[in-house]
């Protein structure tokens, strides 16, 4: 992984913020601007342009609900690398023979 990809994940989520103010921001000129052209009877000259808006802002609203947060990107980047280890998967008993002794000693303490 390089520096570039690292910095993008970690912008993420400024990234996601920036869509969602985009979004909710254009949701509500649309919606104020097109209240006084409804009103005016030559809605169908307007129609279009005002489909187009609304369409370009509700995909800036769908990438902010779908680009995933940094926490959740670096999940999805590490998780597998941990899951599929082998090294992992493959625990010696010594060290699960030590931890259990470790967690017996803990309960005779707590008893105690």
């Amino acid at each position: 992984m390089n520096a570039w990809t690292i910095y993008w994940i970690l912008k993420l989520d400024d990234i996601q913020l920036l869509f969602a103010i985009l979004g909710s921001c254009g949701v509500a000129i649309v919606v104020f601007l097109l209240m006084p052209i409804l009103m005016e009877s030559n809605w169908e000259r307007w129609r279009k342009d005002w489909m187009t808006a609304i369409i370009i802002f509700s995909f800036i609203i769908l990438l902010a609900v779908l680009m995933p947060s940094t926490k959740q990107l670096a999940t999805i980047i590490v998780a597998p690398k941990i899951i599929n280890n082998e090294q992992i998967q493959q625990m010696p008993e010594k060290l699960l023979e030590l931890g259990n002794k470790q967690v017996d000693k803990w309960i005779k303490d707590l008893e105690k």
